[in-house]
């Protein structure tokens, strides 16, 4: 048997292929992500095809899977621009966000995938060619992974707490610097940086930088 012979006798037929298994149709991604919005886009695309074939009389033949947008300078610019905007120099609502909020985003996530669970696998086996069983591993081990770092970071923001509350750093670093601490409170933000590295310098970078922000804000409105 022949190279060619043995491959054609690698790939299946289209009514030899599993119904959970088979695709819809290709995925036309039309769109982009820039600002938490989709924005649509006309411009030229990058084809995807599967490396497994299907067979047809003609012979095997690649399965397109669908096409994502190939996006130029503008709507790079764009995401950037948006990217920055939600940033905002460390004030935006992501980089603010208290320890349990990012926790509650990320929980609301993994519960998302998993109900898509049986798409992603039928992706998976399509776009690298693993079997069902290896795909299904694949997808249990990226939420194992998920939800470990979930519990790393929790176990990570009790130390912290414990050891800023107990050795009382904040409320030294507020009182050695008597001057940015009214500067704060005039409406300069921006020192919240100074202040979050003054603990984190006294802790040896032992603290969580969310938490000591947290508590910072905490104290100064308290103050």
């Amino acid at each position: 048997m022949d190279v060619m012979t043995r491959l054609q006798s690698i790939f299946p037929a289209a009514e030899d292929i599993p119904g959970e298994v088979r695709l819809d149709g290709p995925i036309a991604q039309n769109t982009y992500l820039a600002g938490g919005k989709l924005i649509s886009w006309s411009g030229p695309v990058q084809e995807v095809f599967s490396p497994v074939c299907v067979q047809f009389p003609a012979g095997p033949t690649a399965q397109k899977l669908g096409h994502f947008p190939l996006l130029n300078l503008e709507a790079a610019e764009q995401a950037l621009a948006a990217a920055v905007s939600a940033y905002d120099n460390g004030r935006g609502h992501w980089p603010t966000a208290g320890v349990a909020d990012r926790i509650g985003h990320v929980e609301d996530f993994v519960f998302r995938m998993r109900v898509q669970k049986a798409e992603v696998v039928k992706l998976l086996m399509w776009e690298i060619g693993k079997s069902r069983q290896d795909s299904e591993k694949e997808f249990d081990r990226t939420v194992t992974y998920i939800r470990d770092t979930i519990e790393a970071y929790k176990d990570l923001d009790r130390t912290s707490s414990r050891f800023v509350i107990q050795e009382n750093i904040i409320g030294q670093v507020l009182a050695a610097n008597p001057k940015q601490v009214e500067q704060f409170r005039g409406g300069k933000t921006a020192v919240m940086g100074f202040f979050v590295g003054q603990v984190m310098k006294a802790t040896r970078g032992q603290a969580n930088p969310q938490l000591v922000q947290d508590v910072l804000k905490r104290e100064l409105g308290q103050q």
